[in-house]
């Protein structure tokens, strides 16, 4: 039995041959806009959303931090689509003193009178009663472009160390946790937004557990 087969030539319509062709060009240019130029970003370090009263109204004192991180020349970087990165770091100074002066922010939002100063540093109502350190174990920021997405990861680890006047004892906290999200479209905002919200979020949770009692900071 004798098989029909088609032995004409394929062909393609014109405009066919002729989005294939753009296909190429736009995805290099489109991989060229998204290329980083090594340029940092300074990350504003804030509490974010409003907080109810929680302190007593003590005078609490927080001086500037101690960095222990492997790495301290950036809080992270952005590896573009295109190639090369875009690095952040805390606007305004060193991550010791933005995140030192982001607890004073946040806990003067909670009813106590905090500020931030150099140890033994008076404030507006006079002498601390509580003065707090701490030291910055981890806090990095990454986010990684890809087709259609950029993913934001965050990751803290901070101890806080807070010394009580009235009768010289200390009373531990730590900050720890980590956070992920993608955008499709990304602005440097969404790293700040991301960074702020984890920060505020572990501040919350651990001062819940902390009353003034005495003149001195307690764990409930």
């Amino acid at each position: 039995m004798m098989r029909w087969q088609d032995t004409s030539p394929l062909t393609f319509d014109r405009s066919e041959r002729f989005n294939r062709r753009l296909v190429w060009p736009v995805c290099l240019l489109l991989c060229a806009a998204c290329a980083g130029t090594s340029e940092t970003v300074g990350l504003p370090l804030q509490p974010v959303g409003a907080t109810a009263a929680q302190g007593g109204g003590e005078k609490v004192l927080v001086t500037p931090f101690k960095d222990q991180r492997l790495s301290q020349s950036h809080l992270g970087m952005r590896s573009h689509l295109g190639g090369g990165v875009t690095y952040f770091d805390a606007a305004g100074g060193k991550a010791v003193e933005a995140v030192a002066r982001m607890v004073a922010e946040h806990l003067a939002r909670t009813g106590r009178k905090a500020w931030y100063g150099k140890p033994g540093e008076a404030g507006a109502e006079g002498q601390p009663d509580v003065t707090v350190t701490g030291q910055i174990r981890d806090l990095t920021v990454n986010a990684k472009s890809r087709f259609g997405s950029t993913v934001i990861t965050a990751k803290f680890h901070i101890t806080l160390q807070a010394l009580n006047a009235a009768d010289g004892s200390t009373t531990r906290l730590t900050l720890d946790g980590s956070r992920e999200k993608a955008v499709v479209w990304f602005e440097a905002r969404d790293v700040e937004e991301l960074l702020n919200s984890a920060l505020t979020e572990s501040l919350e949770k651990v001062l819940i557990d902390v009353k003034f009692d005495n003149g001195a900071w307690r764990i409930k």
